[in-house]
C-alpha cells in the first residue's frame, strides 16, 4: 500500500498499529538530478517493454519533467 497522505491523518489507529512498517520516500523534486534522471529511464524503458517499440523522447520533455513540481508524482 502507499500513499501520498499523512497515513495518521487519513488511517485509523488500530491499522497502523498493524502495519508497522512506514517507509518514507523523497518526492521526485528533492531527489538529485541524476536521481531524477534515472528515474525518467526506468519508466520510458518500462513503457517501451511493455508496448514492445522503441521510445525517444526529445531533450526539452526531459528537462521539463525533471523540472516538475507536483507532490506525489513519481513517488514511484
Amino acid at each position: 500500500m502507499a500513499t501520498t497522505e499523512n497515513p495518521e491523518k487519513v488511517l485509523l489507529t488500530t491499522f497502523l498499529r498493524r502495519v508497522p512498517i512506514h517507509v518514507k520516500l523523497p518526492d521526485f523534486a528533492s531527489r538529485p538530478i541524476d536521481e531524477r534522471l534515472e528515474l525518467l529511464r526506468y519508466i520510458f524503458y518500462q513503457e517501451a517493454r511493455r508496448i514492445n517499440r522503441k521510445i525517444e523522447v526529445d531533450k526539452y520533455v526531459v528537462y521539463t519533467l525533471l523540472k516538475i513540481k507536483h507532490p506525489g508524482i513519481l513517488g514511484i
